[in-house]
């Protein structure tokens, strides 16, 4: 068996509310492992995670995690992938959803794209049909993960503006890693 490998150790923060907070460190410090356990995904050995008092136990609507790398169902359209965490958790009514999908979609410049598949979008189409899909499920707390990662430089920076216009019009509390 393998030993133990400390990732983090002593780490303690708090993120403020309605801020975007900025997460900065060479690769291999834990900024992921971080992530995925604010997120509910993995579980710390020591110590607690908490959000608004309460222990992070797992998974929940209230925080979506961004992934670095892709996370779009590829045999699912644009619109199945933004409403699948509304219909499969049964959290909203399916009129709901579907009217919050076009708000969304329209918002990220998606309309027309509605029966595509990830396979005929760019790298920068993935991404807004990811944060639609992640802003879909209306949560407290947006977990990005270094997700402008692979990117060219160009839609990266058009990425960034986009996600920095859209803080500023919703002031989703953010954890934003880089």
């Amino acid at each position: 068996s393998q030993p133990p490998v400390h990732v983090l150790e002593d780490c303690s923060f708090e993120i403020e509310p309605g801020r975007l907070t900025v997460l900065m460190g060479v690769s291999g410090t834990g900024k992921s492992t971080l992530a995925c356990m604010l997120a509910g995904y993995l579980r710390p050995d020591k110590g607690a995670l908490t959000k608004d008092g309460r222990s992070i136990e797992g998974a929940g609507p209230d925080r979506i995690m961004v992934f670095q790398e892709t996370a779009l169902w590829h045999w699912m359209t644009v619109l199945d992938n933004v409403l699948f965490g509304p219909l499969a958790s049964s959290s909203m009514p399916k009129a709901e959803a579907k009217a919050r999908a076009v708000a969304l979609r329209s918002k990220f410049g998606l309309l027309d794209f509605k029966d595509k598949y990830p396979g005929q979008l760019s790298g920068g189409m993935k991404r807004r049909v990811e944060l639609a899909q992640a802003l879909i499920n209306n949560p407290d707390l947006m977990i990005l993960d270094e997700p402008f990662r692979g990117l060219d430089i160009m839609t990266r920076e058009l990425m960034q503006e986009y996600y920095l216009k859209l803080f500023e019009e919703t002031r989703l509390t953010t954890l934003f890693i880089t």
